[in-house]
């Protein structure tokens, strides 16, 4: 088992946890999306980003929190859907653009070449 392997194990069992308040669960949903790209399971990596999505959405529209997601889902997608990869890596610009203002413009230009 790897590292990574272990790191998802201990995760999985944190966001099983009767206790686990909604951030916990948006940041274990967002950390094992993290792994499961780390280890190579895209589709998964995915799927987790897209429950602690869901959760963050439901709770406030903290921007910058949405904006770090969806660019982690668009980097999985970027493995198997390229479409959906440009969907997610667009909406966390246009997050992160409202965030950080005129900051992002420098990054919005990079990531469009």
């Amino acid at each position: 088992m790897t590292a990574a392997e272990f790191e998802k194990e201990w995760a999985l069992l944190h966001l099983s946890e009767e206790d686990c308040s909604p951030y916990q669960y948006v940041y274990f949903s967002r950390v094992l999306g993290n792994l499961s790209q780390e280890i190579g399971e895209s589709q998964e990596a995915v799927k987790f980003y897209q429950q602690s999505l869901d959760t963050l959405e439901g709770l406030h529209k903290d921007e910058i929190e949405l904006g770090r997601t969806y660019f982690r889902m668009g980097v999985a997608y970027l493995d198997f859907d390229s479409d959906q990869a440009d969907q997610c890596l667009t909406k966390a610009l246009k997050f992160f653009k409202n965030s950080y203002k005129d900051l992002c413009d420098d990054i919005i230009e990079i990531v469009r070449y």
